[in-house]
């Protein structure tokens, strides 16, 4: 059975000013939207660190699934990684997914994975990333999904239903009264275009990331575009 279709918006990490992440995260859990979502770039200047923000962001906030874009293993070792993610898993109630998207990625994920197994002492082998009898812990209250990008061909030689596998879908834009091009226009338009994706290619997560006027745009996906879609998903075909 397909996943069920969410919808999120991200928060920029923008150190200043003081407190603008917050309100715009208290503002997406309280639209009742499923996702949050934070860019994970260390290296920019203007950007608070994204694990020490969304453990902020985890505090203030009750409902909405905290998830970084992007985990740079290069600069966040997979071991310290695997702890950090486990450790806000435990204090949020299992309300964040991890993502990896690196040429190393295998490796890491066999280190996480070892790291989240309970085992007394972990060690592991790889090319990129290994394990020399670490003691991992603490262990996720549950089994946390690894979002990893694959086809559907490969999902299945792994042994995996693609309809299983969410497929998450930022999308850089605003929703003015008229249009201007694809995600550059009205509510409707929008609708039109993330259904035709549901139904089209197998899309089923939404995060939206406002060019400008994030407040408004937020609150305008939530109210006008998030409802059109799932009343046109309801709808027989």
């Amino acid at each position: 059975m397909p996943l069920p279709v969410l919808f999120g918006a991200n928060v920029e990490p923008h150190a200043l000013p003081v407190g603008r992440s917050s309100e715009q995260a208290l503002l997406i859990d309280s639209l009742g939207l499923g996702l949050l979502t934070v860019q994970d770039h260390p290296y920019q200047a203007a950007f608070d660190d994204t694990w020490t923000l969304l453990t902020f962001l985890a505090a203030r906030t009750r409902h909405v699934t905290l998830v970084p874009t992007v985990s740079s293993l290069p600069l966040r070792p997979p071991a310290v990684l695997a702890k950090a993610v486990a450790t806000l898993d435990r204090l949020t109630g299992s309300r964040r997914t991890p993502r990896e998207a690196v040429d190393a990625l295998e490796s890491a994920i066999t280190v996480i994975r070892a790291m989240w197994s309970g085992e007394r002492s972990v060690r592991t082998h790889g090319a990129h990333y290994a394990l020399a009898g670490v003691h991992p812990g603490p262990a996720p209250s549950d089994a946390l999904p690894t979002a990893v990008r694959r086809i559907d061909d490969a999902a299945l030689a792994a042994g995996r239903d693609p309809d299983t596998i969410r497929r998450v879908y930022n999308i850089a834009g605003v929703i003015p009264p008229q249009s201007a091009g694809p995600f550059q226009g009205p509510a409707s338009q929008w609708a039109e275009h993330l259904v035709a994706l549901v139904r089209a290619v197998g899309m089923n997560a939404f995060v939206i990331w406002p060019e400008r006027d994030h407040t408004r745009q937020i609150s305008a996906f939530a109210a006008e575009v998030v409802p059109a879609v799932r009343e046109a998903l309801a709808r027989k075909t």
